[in-house]
């Protein structure tokens, strides 16, 4: 790119990275149960739910069910940032969730 000093982005780029720091083990499990989340939304109408059907042929495992999962799978995995508490906490989610845009949906 014309008039762009590289050296100016990339001495702005090593600051910014150097304030967030490395990664935490949390952070890395939110990031492969996310991952785990779009595997399983494009799996699940091949691997998964032809498997797990009622007697009726209803299918019990739906995009619901793989959008609730990871995050409930969350609230059970112990954190190491800070020890005795989950990944994910009900005070965290109820201070920065906004409820309202639930209802929305």
């Amino acid at each position: 790119f014309a008039g762009i000093d590289h050296e100016v982005l990339k001495a702005e780029h090593d600051e910014l990275l150097s304030e967030v720091g490395p990664f935490s083990r949390d952070e890395l499990l939110v990031a492969l149960v996310q991952l785990l989340q779009f595997v399983l939304f494009i799996i699940r109408p091949f691997a998964i739910s032809p498997f797990i059907t009622t007697e009726f042929g209803a299918t019990l495992v739906n995009d619901a069910t793989i959008a609730c999962a990871p995050a409930l799978l969350l609230f059970f995995i112990p954190s190491v940032v800070r020890p005795g508490q989950a990944v994910l906490t009900w005070p965290a989610v109820h201070e920065k969730f906004d409820f309202g845009l639930l209802l929305l949906i």
